[in-house]
């Protein structure tokens, strides 16, 4: 029965993910108290929906076919129900282009801090090299100089080749499930039939 009913959302050339719920408040966070349209959904249903999110083609159009066994069965709701899903990856992505933001701010910043170290580093190591023009030393004590120098820029570094990409990612995963499908499907008998948004 419930393939039957799925075929709404698969005749839109969608990859359907499938969620069974038994009533429809276990599809949000019990802790959250927030109005239908804004609630957050539970965590459980979230992991769910992102691991099938991410095990689909990139760039394929997706349909989420929520099962139900009991609750509400109005088209009303099923509307609310569709908003809600849709708003709460909309708050997750806006969430991350935030944290994306804040990220490279810290970047520049600790860009700025590194590369004045390192002018000062090679300034101080400019000054070994003429106090200690006559020890043999003098190649050690530039060489660690140096050293500390490249570490202080490691931490910008490492935010401008590497951070940021799994943020993005995330950022443009939770865009890309703003755009899902919602259908609710109910079992026959229990005053409602599948519905899309």
């Amino acid at each position: 029965m419930h393939a039957q009913n799925s075929e709404v959302a698969l005749r839109s050339n969608a990859d359907a993910i499938h969620l069974h719920v038994e009533e429809l408040d276990c599809l949000f966070n019990s802790l959250d108290h927030s109005p239908l349209s804004r609630r957050a959904l539970d965590p459980d249903a979230v992991r769910y929906l992102i691991d099938s999110v991410e095990d689909r083609p990139a760039g394929a159009p997706l349909a989420l076919v929520i099962h139900v066994d009991e609750g509400d069965c109005s088209h009303e709701t099923d509307e609310l129900i569709a908003q809600a899903v849709r708003s709460h990856f909309e708050r997750c992505a806006q969430s991350k282009w935030r944290e994306l933001r804040k990220l490279f701010r810290t970047g520049r910043r600790t860009l700025i801090v590194g590369m004045m170290f390192f002018a000062l580093i090679l300034a101080i190591s400019e000054f070994v090299a003429v106090i200690l023009a006559r020890e043999g030393s003098v190649r050690v004590v530039q060489e660690t100089l140096m050293i500390g120098g490249w570490v202080a820029l490691w931490r910008p570094m490492e935010i401008f080749l590497y951070d940021w990409w799994p943020i993005r990612a995330e950022a443009k995963r939770n865009q890309r499930m703003t755009q899902m499908a919602v259908q609710l499907v109910r079992p026959e008998g229990t005053g409602a039939g599948p519905t899309s948004a």
